[in-house]
């Protein structure tokens, strides 16, 4: 994938921000920092805040960051996966990367996965090499290119392949949309049965090294996965309409 000639930016950044308040300023600070060294790279960014189920205090902060380089869409009463599909389905942009509300990234990685992005020719996804999950607790977590460390697909059930941050082109995530539980099968919603259906359907995820992104952890999901993994079990894509 080597098109660079949309008039819409390289790069589509959507922060998806909920109840996050006076932490959505630190990630469109640090976004900041990585917008400018992305442009210094020779790359177009755009940054949306995708506004989702959001309280009173997010929404200010959103619209107070709001101008030329920040836009922000209100998307009501939709959760996080419908915004990340609305966030796909708006961008113009050849590529796309995340970064929620509270989270923060190295200066650099939106810089270095865009050019491994445009210099690859084919669909890859990219995630930093380092994520950091913040909160009363540190731990850090260290992602390794999926063909150097695979892992037996049965541990998909615990833990997701890899973290929500990432960038890849629009069309893997128009053609993949992010899915609710699919509780049949084990998998956790959103980002993690993505992780898992493109890693199906032959989508090689690598990293980019020496870069981090700094995530809140979520709160406990409402459905986990205790006991022995299914038998057999393989991710596969979904029958999609």
């Amino acid at each position: 994938m080597n098109d660079r000639s949309t008039g819409d930016g390289d790069i589509f950044i959507a922060v998806c921000a909920s109840r996050e308040g006076k932490l959505l300023h630190r990630t469109l600070a640090v976004l900041s920092d990585a917008m400018v060294e992305a442009t210094l790279g020779g790359f177009r960014c755009e940054t949306v805040v995708l506004l989702h189920d959001a309280d009173e205090a997010t929404a200010t902060m959103a619209y107070d960051r709001a101008g030329s380089s920040i836009r922000v869409v209100d998307l009501g009463g939709a959760d996080r996966i419908k915004a990340r599909n609305a966030a796909a389905r708006m961008a113009e942009a050849p590529l796309i990367t995340w970064i929620d509300a509270g989270d923060v990234c190295s200066r650099d990685w939106i810089r270095e996965a865009a050019g491994r992005a445009f210099e690859a020719g084919r669909e890859v996804v990219w995630h930093p090499e380092h994520c950091v999950v913040l909160g009363d607790s540190f731990q850090l977590v260290v992602c390794r290119d999926q063909e150097d460390a695979p892992r037996e697909v049965a541990s998909f059930f615990w833990t997701p392949p890899y973290p929500y941050a990432a960038l890849a082109q629009r069309d893997l995530y128009q053609r993949f949309p992010l899915l609710p539980h699919d509780t049949g099968r084990g998998y956790l919603g959103g980002d993690w049965y993505w992780g898992c259906e493109t890693i199906a359907a032959g989508i090689p995820h690598k990293t980019v090294p020496k870069t981090f992104v700094g995530i809140l952890p979520d709160d406990p999901p409402v459905r986990i996965n205790l006991g022995p993994a299914p038998r057999n079990m393989r991710p596969a894509p979904l029958r999609r309409a």
